[in-house]
């Protein structure tokens, strides 16, 4: 019975998250790059082994985190891969630490380069994280109805309220997918991570 009241509690927690997101603007919404980004020479098209390689690449750096560094199994860390393109996200309990997961990652096979986004603070919340899902729901849906961004070719990660933008992408495409994020009620900030093709 216990177990059930307290459910409820987290599901109206839930529902009154949703609600003040939906009723609040964004115009604290932050804009970020990574840095430089690489040109890709395959004009948008990513083949079934660069798909398959991104999977491997997502599932050896977990493998070796916790094989590697024992101390970062208290962590909570999601890796996410595109075109060799890396995002370590998630939350950890020390700078070392943080720094150690971006080493570990960067050893594997056809890693490119990494971005290190890992916090250092306690593990996020079922809410925030339920959030999280929500948001990159949304965002994945906006960019599939919108005819001028590639969904394709897309990925969305979101941490926090973060929204990370990877994927392969022109600049027209890259400045599309930002405006229609940025209509997405609840979005704290944009990092881009995508890789410029020509146009």
């Amino acid at each position: 019975m216990h177990r059930f009241i307290k459910a409820k509690h987290q599901i109206l927690k839930l529902l009154l998250i949703s609600l003040m997101l939906l009723t609040c603007a964004c115009s604290q919404l932050i804009v970020a790059s990574s840095g430089k980004r690489i040109a890709d020479q395959n004009h948008g098209k990513r083949t079934l082994g660069a798909f398959i390689e991104d999977q491997s690449i997502e599932n050896k750096a977990l493998i070796n985190i916790r094989n590697i560094a024992p101390e970062l199994g208290k962590s909570r860390i999601k890796i996410t891969s595109y075109n060799g393109t890396v995002l370590i996200a998630g939350q950890t309990t020390s700078s070392q630490s943080k720094a150690k997961a971006k080493d570990i990652v960067k050893e594997i096979r056809h890693v490119q380069r990494v971005y290190n986004a890992l916090e250092i603070s306690k593990s996020s919340s079922l809410l925030v994280r339920l959030n999280d899902s929500w948001l990159s729901f949304k965002i994945k849906l906006a960019l599939m109805m919108d005819k001028k961004t590639p969904s394709n070719r897309i990925i969305i990660a979101t941490e926090n309220s973060s929204i990370y933008l990877m994927g392969l992408l022109n600049q027209k495409e890259e400045s599309a997918a930002i405006a229609r994020i940025r209509q997405i009620r609840g979005v704290q900030k944009i990092i881009k991570l995508t890789e410029y093709i020509e146009q």
